[in-house]
This record gives structure tokens, sequence and C-alpha cells, in this order.
């Protein structure tokens, strides 16, 4: 299980923006790591409002740092751009727990939880609608290289069980 609060720049190399949101997330846990789908809501200039879903891997931190990478983006329902990328960003723990439990009779469980900050960069395709003009006319849309940054604070809580 995952959730994460962020504020990002946006750009698409012509216009810019900030936005923030929050997300929330499940998955797959591994021994170091998880695989995790999140569903959120963002909302700034960039776009005005917006459906957050990604796709991630984290890798949790053995020594120091640990790092999570995915694929997703922002669906634009108010205001432009749509984002759409690849992403990375480093985990720094603030506070990490791990506990382990082994039954007598075989198997066991172990948790383990991390709240990091992140410090997030992406890059994809900014997409932004076409317009209706004065005379009547539809404007095309385009698709345009984009980027975002931006820092996060994330919270992860990772259950695995074994027989």
């Amino acid at each position: 299980m995952s959730a994460r609060a962020h504020v990002d720049a946006v750009t698409d190399f012509q216009r810019h923006g900030v936005q923030a949101g929050v997300n929330v997330g499940f998955g797959y846990a591994g021994k170091k790591g998880a695989v995790i789908g999140s569903l959120g809501v963002d909302s700034g200039t960039a776009p005005t409002l917006g459906i957050h879903d990604t796709i991630d891997y984290v890798h949790m931190p053995e020594r120091e740092v640990g790092w999570r990478a995915g694929f997703g983006g922002t669906a634009a329902l108010i205001g432009e751009p749509s984002f759409v990328g690849i992403r990375a960003a480093p985990l720094i723990p603030l506070r990490q727990r791990f506990s382990s439990h082994q039954s007598e009779k075989g198997g066991g469980d172990s948790s383990e939880s991390l709240l990091a900050v992140s410090i997030e960069t992406a890059v994809g395709a900014a997409v932004r609608q076409g317009a209706e003009q004065p005379d009547g006319t539809h404007a095309p849309g385009d698709v345009r290289v984009g980027a975002s940054a931006g820092v996060g604070l994330e919270l992860y809580w990772l259950s695995r069980m074994w027989l």
C-alpha cells in the first residue's frame, strides 16, 4: 500500500505550470521492493484538475536511499495539458521500520514501512486539446515533449507472507 502527496512544476517548453496532488496505491510486494499501481487527483495551473494514474516499481532503501521508477501521468479534466511519461525518483528515508515473524510450524510474515521524501523527474508527452475558434471551426490540438520535476512525501507499507 502507498500514499503520496506532491508538488510539481510542469512544462511543455512553451508554457509552464504548477500542480499539487495526492495518490493512493496498491500492489505486489517482493523481498526488496514492490510493483504499485496508484490513482489520485492533481490540481493547479497545469492542469486545473486532473486524474493522476501511475504504475511504479519501488525499491526500498537497503542502506541510505531507495528509488521509484515507472510510467504514468495526469489526464486533464479541467484545463490543460494532460501529461504522460516515464518517471523516476530517489526516496530519501525519514523513517523506516522492518519486522519479521517466523512460525514454529513453517511459514511466516514480514512487514516494512517507509516514510520518505522524493525528488521526482519525468519526461514524456504534454497533450493539449484543440479549441473552438470564433469562426466556429475547431483548431487542432498538439502533442509536445513535456517534463516535470517535483518533491513529494511518500508512505509505503509492504507486507509479505510465506508458507
